[in-house]
């Protein structure tokens, strides 16, 4: 059994708001909650937190590709 968190509509909706913000230190922080939750489980609310910040910076080409 995972212990690791997943991402649910209202973690994904304060990983959108960190994104936005545009800050590096939110940007950072956004990034790790998304690299060590349950990627498996959380696979459909990471994909809608891709298609919710389109910039190309806020996604594949971001540390999301070093996630597990």
């Amino acid at each position: 059994m995972s212990d690791k968190p997943i991402i649910d509509e209202q973690r994904k909706n304060s990983i959108v708001n960190l994104f936005n913000s545009g800050s590096e230190e939110d940007l950072n922080m956004a990034f790790q909650i998304v690299h060590q939750c349950d990627i498996v489980k959380s696979f459909p609310m990471i994909l809608q937190i891709i298609a919710a910040c389109p910039k190309e910076k806020y996604t594949m080409q971001t540390p999301f590709i070093l996630s597990e």
